[in-house]
């Protein structure tokens, strides 16, 4: 494998095998010296350039007037589904019609938030009547806050959006179709933004142009415009300018000598100097690699300004339907829960009697977690609780047991939904429940028996509950904590950092959402969420994502102080860091210049300043010399005087 591995690695990326031995002189030489070099490669050339493995389209359907075997070869997968043995283009030569039909799970989000609107509204939405000039919808926009609003959210979009400030639905569909590589790294993004704020004058390849390019600020930025250029100067149907589009895009050099042919002869029957035509014919080539689908953009932008305009409007009901979602994610649950926070919705932990399948808009901006959500509790046992509740609320934990299907909820559902909060209203606490599952298991098992038979028990349903006392003594802080990371994905009762906020605030160290406007070295402190270690020549480098509760940050620790206190910096450690900020590749990111773990260091250093006073010496003038030394040195931790006598 070493030996494979090595002349792999020394083949160019993108080169044949056949253009590798030509040009690297170390292949060649060992390809002709030694023996087992040699038939790998003899192998190698006979195995190069066939299909590795059939793969599917994710979203391609062919269309045929009668049975798709009379036209291709099918194969059949192992899930029974049937796929075509040609692809796209071999498709489109047969004159068979493949079309993408796209799945997205925003679309249940909007209709998911229609559905919680009329419900707590009376209100009947139709995404149709919202209107495209909202001036709250473009407002969220312009200012980023964009998390969960579909195509918006990412951080290299966001810093598009403020730059671009948009104010159009016009312009939302075009930032969507220049957010790509080919666009960004052309600097066309850059022209469209400059020229639609004014700073770049507005020009046009033709005049004929302006009309067609006037939206999109003198820019062909779709594929649309190109066909119409074409039509406009060349005189070309729609059908020959499509035709010029694909073969732009293919790059197929025979083909674009015939097109450029084709165009020039056009414009220049149309009145446009050959010199000319050849110029406007190689920028539409340029702008060409880089169009996009005006329809395709456009379909998106909808999609882009409805969750805006929801998220706007109804923000309850929109992070309700956002959370449920991503509901089986719960690195998005975590995220978007921050969001909830940023935005004054309060998200409440899961509740036996309240909380759905799913996320659950409740009055007064809040929002409780949905049951299915927690970890290791599948829909199924969620759906057979939600049945037991429709003839009314539980109405304690053994009243629960009594009315649930012990089949569809077994025992380890009944814990996890315990050590996440959701029987809290019951109990005084969660280590006193977990004590009363087995007996709540018989309960369950006995009530099944009597539903099963249709026979009651002698003693009536109070009797047959037993009488054990539920124990208040509880789990620690920290143990409740874990529970909640572990089922929920995340802290919603309070953080690990909770413990030290007063000591960390005495240190001045600041929150990782403040950290962004600081400047310098500072303090900050923070759970490690993630932890990736990478060996170099000088020491081994650890990568943190950090968290505390109000914001996430990505931190380096250099070799020196990794290699000093490597097991410090393991997920889940509190640390207290004095950091700086690092502009790299340009983007930011915070350095480790020391680091100190909050667990094993319970003293940060001194909460208060304590002052030992003999009484002989509280007299006016020593009392006021001590008051002019404190208020010249002002600092962070409280003084007290105490005065002694010496007993």
């Amino acid at each position: 494998y070493e030996k494979a591995d090595r002349i792999a690695k020394k083949i160019p990326f993108g080169h044949s095998l056949a253009q590798a031995l030509e040009t690297i002189p170390e292949l060649r030489e060992l390809s002709q010296r030694d023996e087992e070099a040699k038939r790998l490669f003899s192998i190698a050339s006979r195995l190069e350039g066939l299909l590795r493995n059939a793969s599917t389209h994710a979203a391609g359907v062919v269309i045929s007037p009668e049975p798709l075997e009379r036209y291709v070869p099918l194969l059949r997968l192992p899930d029974g589904q049937f796929v075509t043995q040609f692809d796209m283009h071999d498709l489109e030569a047969l004159g068979l019609l493949k079309m993408d039909f796209l799945g997205l799970r925003n679309l249940t989000l909007l209709a998911d938030v229609c559905q919680w609107v009329k419900a707590r509204t009376g209100r009947q939405l139709e995404l149709s009547q919202i209107p495209l000039d909202d001036a709250a919808t473009f407002q969220l926009i312009r200012e980023g806050r964009t998390s969960g609003v579909f195509q918006l959210e990412s951080a290299g979009m966001r810093a598009l959006i403020r730059r671009l400030e948009p104010e159009r639905f016009q312009e939302l569909v075009a930032i969507l179709a220049l957010y790509r590589p080919g666009p960004l790294e052309s600097g066309m993004a850059e022209d469209y933004i400059e020229r639609k704020h004014g700073r770049q004058p507005i020009s046009y390849p033709h005049p004929a142009l302006e009309e067609v390019l006037q939206e999109t600020y003198g820019l062909p930025i779709y594929q649309d415009q190109v066909m119409l250029m074409a039509q406009r100067l060349a005189g070309f149907t729609l059908a020959e300018a499509d035709l010029l589009r694909k073969a732009m895009g293919k790059k197929k050099p025979e083909v674009m000598a015939e097109m450029e042919a084709r165009f020039v002869a056009g414009c220049v029957k149309n009145g446009i100097p050959e010199p000319e035509a050849r110029q406007i014919f190689a920028d539409i080539e340029k702008f060409a690699r880089y169009g996009f689908n005006k329809a395709h953009a456009t379909s998106y932008a909808f999609i882009s300004y409805w969750t805006a305009y929801f998220k706007a409007h109804y923000p309850t009901e929109f992070m309700a339907a956002l959370l449920s979602s991503v509901g089986d994610n719960t690195d998005k649950v975590a995220a978007y829960v921050a969001e909830c926070r940023e935005m004054g919705i309060e998200v409440l932990p899961p509740d036996i009697n309240e909380s759905d399948v799913d996320f659950t808009p409740l009055a007064g901006g809040k929002i409780r977690f949905g049951l299915a959500a927690i970890k290791h509790v599948g829909r199924g046992a969620v759906e057979a609780i939600l049945e037991a509740r429709r003839q009314g609320p539980f109405q304690g934990f053994f009243d629960f047991c009594q009315r649930v299907d012990p089949e569809r909820v077994p025992r380890d559902t009944i814990e996890h939904l315990i050590k996440a909060g959701a029987f809290d209203r019951f109990g005084p606490s969660r280590k006193g429940l977990l004590a009363l599952v087995d007996e709540g298991l018989r309960l369950a098992q006995l009530a099944k028996k009597e539903r099963l038979t249709g026979q009651q028990s002698f003693f009536g349903a109070e009797e047959l509950v037993p009488k054990l006392p539920v124990k208040e003594e509880e789990f620690s802080r920290a143990e409740l904590l874990r529970f909640e990371k572990e089922l929920l994905g995340l802290f919603l009762s309070g953080h690990p950092l909770d413990e030290h906020r007063e000591q960390l605030g005495q240190l001045g160290v600041v929150s990782l959402r403040e950290a962004e406007g600081k400047q310098g070295t500072f303090r900050v402190a923070g759970r490690v969420k993630a932890a990736k270690v990478i060996s170099t020549a000088s020491g081994r480098l650890a990568f943190l994502t950090l968290e505390d509760g109000a914001g996430e940050v990505e931190a380096v620790v250099r070799s020196r102080l990794y290699e000093a206190t490597p097991g410090w910096f393991s997920p889940e450690a509190l640390l207290l860091l004095r950091v700086r900020w690092e502009e790299r590749n340009g983007g930011r990111r915070l350095v480790v210049e020391e680091a100190q773990p909050l667990a094993s260091s319970p003293q940060l250093g001194p909460s208060r300043l304590v002052i030992e006073l003999p009484v002989e010496l509280a007299v006016r003038e020593t009392v006021g010399r001590l008051a002019t030394a404190l208020a010249n040195f002002p600092g962070t931790l409280p003084v007290h005087v105490k005065l002694t006598d010496g007993s």
